[in-house]
């Protein structure tokens, strides 16, 4: 009995003292910009197997039927989130993922439009964590530009928790004087990655939710401007609910 209880103490232990399974880990990679192109690639791109590549987009665009495609040079076509592109504007942006089971090396991930863009920002992420299927969860936007120093934009309500948070803000101006405080209050990481120029600027920054209420976004921005907002949240592939795979499950609890 005492064997016994040794066990299933260091069991314990281990299960408590290991991360949460499948947790998502989110790497930072590298961004780009252009002007006057129908393409904006971001080259060097390192995906480990079984992690997902997401590009984030703003695109200031020269006609509103434009239509967004984004490939790998291994000839893999991304799937789009949903655009943030209201009726009247020219302007764009949005996420595309691409999950790699045997990885990416030294890849170029490419944004190709139907027609010349004015100008483009791309901020890389490699994810690791997530489902290898249907990974994408809920997406919120404000897409009808509003001019505040303290833009707040609210995530779709999570179907599960722990899931990987991302949220752009930005403006299709000059990137000029332009700055951006982190939300760390609301739990974002307080570095913020993208790119400008004088046409368009975007950033982006990122969490994982512990639970699976909404979560704000609310940044703290040097000068008034119409800022273009949303958030897109991925799935855990394994959440930290009660279940088969949780800490509870692993200790017994409940049975």
């Amino acid at each position: 009995m005492k064997m016994r209880a040794l066990a299933l103490a260091i069991v314990a232990w281990a299960a408590l003292s290991a991360p949460a399974l499948g947790a998502p880990v989110i790497t930072p990679l590298t961004s780009n910009q252009v002007g006057g192109s129908t393409t904006l690639a971001r080259t060097g791109i390192n995906i480990a197997s079984g992690s997902y590549a997401v590009a984030f987009y703003m695109v200031r665009e020269n006609n509103i039927s434009n239509t967004s495609t984004v490939t790998d040079n291994l000839g893999n076509t991304f799937t789009n989130t949903t655009e943030c592109n209201p009726a009247s504007s020219n302007n764009t942006m949005f996420a595309a993922y691409r999950y790699y089971p045997s990885g990416l090396s030294s890849g170029t991930i490419t944004l190709t439009q139907s027609v010349t863009m004015t100008a483009g920002v791309v901020q890389v992420f490699e994810v690791a964590g997530l489902p290898t299927s249907s990974p994408e969860d809920a997406v919120a936007a404000a897409c009808n530009e509003v001019s505040s120093t303290t833009p707040l934009l609210a995530s779709g309500t999570p179907s599960q928790a722990g899931n990987a948070l991302f949220a752009m803000i930005g403006r299709f101006s000059s990137s000029s004087g332009f700055s951006d405080t982190e939300d760390t209050v609301n739990g974002w990481n307080a570095t913020n990655y993208g790119t400008g120029n004088t046409n368009i600027v975007g950033v982006v920054t990122y969490q994982i939710n512990a639970g699976s209420g909404v979560v704000n976004h609310q940044p703290t921005m040097g000068t008034a401007s119409a800022w273009r907002h949303m958030i897109v949240a991925f799935k855990d592939a394994s959440p930290p609910a009660s279940g088969t795979n949780s800490r509870a499950a692993l200790l017994g609890v409940g049975r």
